[in-house]
């Protein structure tokens, strides 16, 4: 197994997959806590063995918030009197008179003594056992903005808030959630410094476990595989397989199903800021299932779902990098850390300032047909943009309104091109402009490709037969925007995952001429159906529109789309008009 970085939590903590049940320990009660009061704790500062340290209590800081006090304590030994309470030692259990008085939980950047604060052990055993799923969020991305590729520049920096520490207030300090990070890229790197996951280094990987007591150190494994990713703590209590740990949150998720892995600690870096601990992550030997304010809940054995991802990025030479990850799952979370992989894989081949790709994903579906999306990407943003259209994908379908979703697979599939090769729509013009139902029509279009010559291509359309007389707006551009406009004008909202699934199939690329014809608004848009064009006798029975909360009018109704490959991505939008007279008699007079 090949070495991996990790950083630590403000508790970095070692797991065991082999410990011996422990009994539940007695409690010291908040109540009898005063100041002056001595006892110890223990934490793992070189190795596995959990080492005692010297506590004593400074003060209570009560009601920090609603329900909320904290013990506050001065540490010492173990050199904490030289490096200050260290990241890592969250969850790291403090006992007074024999008996488990709390967990270690937060400090103070650049504090000149080890004053750290401690959650009392009766708020961790309120912690409710395991129950539900997960909580799900509102999707950030509509379907609407999907087909239309509209979505926040910062989405990746937004999924990715509820893994950064919770800020804490400013009598409670800060957390210090610290992470482990191993061979992701420099591209990547950079994101997760950003985003304050990456602190310090993972040291390497542990084949075998790690003794799972109190004072142990523990790991969340998020990202596994030929990158990782995890936040580290320190064990507080077990009870017979059941552990409680951290002292404070990871993110407040609530139900939660992540991996627990064991660690060793290889040593400890001082910093004027926040010291922390570097580790070995152990093999995976658990799962934590509940995460709330005052620590996570854990349980040995068992398996917590991990969503594999197998990312191929073709070379020029034939053959292709290949990255395999298997990625925690969770609605809020996995998309983010997805996107990023996809980014680690770009920087791992070499492509990360490509200026031209082609991407394909293949979700694979609990209980329904895989769903396969293509689209190509173009310009100096290229990579960040298909790796926005992944994680505004993936999210949509994590956390669409209609249907719970599982994604038990991602396949991704890119193909770089040396050189950028957009072509912008630049105009479309007819052969005629009047028009008569049946007919065919040809339609020239005029590109712009980037440094290249400028290209024409033709077009042909069949109007419907039976067409209204009237004038029709037609327009004539890449697949994308011709998309964004049928939406616009049918705007119907699917009731049913299914529906909204067909339409993401049916979605084009940019790499697609289309056109799009449209009739004048006689008909009506209502959840799950469009009905462009209505008799009146129809339209009559069904009544008035106006007033009916499932129902409006349409301004404009497709009639006839359709759209063809082009040699490589385009960009641009050209409407046009046509006017539809009646069709000719034998007599050569105009039908009515």
């Amino acid at each position: 197994m090949r070495p991996r970085l990790l950083f630590a939590l403000l508790g970095a903590a070692a797991l065991s997959v082999a410990a011996a049940g422990a009994s539940e320990t007695a409690i010291f009660p908040l109540s009898e806590v005063r100041p002056g009061l001595a006892g110890y704790g223990l934490s793992v500062f070189s190795g596995i063995e959990p080492q005692r340290f010297e506590v004593e209590v400074v003060g209570v800081l009560q009601r920090v918030s609603p329900g909320t006090s904290y013990v506050l304590a001065r540490l010492s030994g173990q050199g904490l009197e030289r490096t200050g309470v260290i990241a890592g030692m969250s969850g790291s259990p403090v006992y007074f008179d024999g008996r488990l008085a709390g967990a270690v939980a937060f400090a103070y950047q650049f504090a000149k003594e080890a004053v750290a604060g401690i959650t009392p052990i009766e708020a961790m055993r309120a912690i409710p056992p395991p129950a539900g799923s997960a909580t799900a969020a509102a999707a950030p991305v509509a379907l609407a903005d999907l087909v239309a590729q509209r979505w926040p520049a910062d989405l990746l920096e937004r999924m990715l808030a509820p893994l950064a520490a919770p800020a804490g207030s400013a009598a409670a300090g800060r957390p210090g959630l610290l992470w482990a990070a191993s061979g992701w890229p420099a591209l990547v790197r950079g994101r997760l410094e950003a985003a304050g996951l990456a602190a310090g280094e993972l040291a390497g990987v542990r084949e075998d476990g790690v003794a799972l007591v109190p004072g142990a150190a523990a790991a969340a494994l998020l990202v596994d595989g030929d990158f990782q990713l995890a936040a580290t703590g320190t064990i507080t209590a077990r009870d017979g397989d059941e552990l409680l740990a951290f002292g404070h949150g990871l993110f407040g998720l609530g139900p939660v199903a992540l991996p627990l892995a064991g660690a060793e600690i290889v040593t400890v870096v001082a910093s004027q800021a926040s010291s922390f601990k570097l580790a070995n992550v152990g093999p995976v030997a658990g799962v934590w299932d509940r995460d709330q304010a005052a620590g996570v809940r854990g349980r040995i054995g068992g398996a917590a779902p991990q969503m594999p991802v197998e990312i191929a990025v073709e070379s020029a030479g034939g053959g292709a990098t290949r990255i395999a990850l298997r990625i925690a799952e969770h609605p809020r979370l996995t998309p983010a850390l997805a996107a990023l992989g996809l980014l680690g894989a770009f920087d791992r081949a070499g492509i990360a300032a490509a200026q031209s790709l082609d991407l394909e994903l293949r979700f694979r579906l609990a209980g329904a047909p895989p769903l396969t999306l293509r689209q190509s990407f173009d310009g100096p943003g290229a990579t960040n943009e298909a790796m926005l259209w992944q994680l505004a994908l993936q999210t949509y379908l994590t956390l669409n309104p209609l249907a719970p979703v599982r994604i038990e697979a991602l396949e991704v599939g890119v193909r770089p091109h040396p050189e950028p090769r957009l072509a912008t729509v630049v105009a479309a013009r007819p052969e005629r402009t009047v028009v008569r139902p049946g007919e065919r029509l040809a339609i020239d279009v005029a590109l712009a490709p980037h440094r290249r010559p400028g290209e024409r291509r033709r077009l042909e359309l069949t109007l419907p037969a039976g067409l209204p007389p009237g004038r029709y707006p037609l327009w004539v551009g890449d697949g994308v925007s011709v998309d964004a406009v049928r939406l616009t004008l049918e705007p119907a909202d699917p009731l049913r995952f299914e529906a909204a699934r067909a339409l993401l199939a049916g979605l084009a690329g940019r790499d697609e001429l289309a056109l799009l014809l449209a009739a004048p608004g006689r008909g009506v848009a209502a959840p799950g159906e469009t009905l462009p064009r209505l008799p009146g006798t129809i339209q009559s029975l069904r009544g008035p529109v106006a007033g009916r909360a499932d129902e409006k009018g349409l301004r404009a109704g497709v009639v006839l789309h359709q759209r063809e490959p082009a040699a490589g991505p385009l960009s641009g939008l050209v409407r046009l008009e046509l006017e539809v007279r009646p069709t000719r008699s034998v007599s050569g007079k105009e039908r009515s």
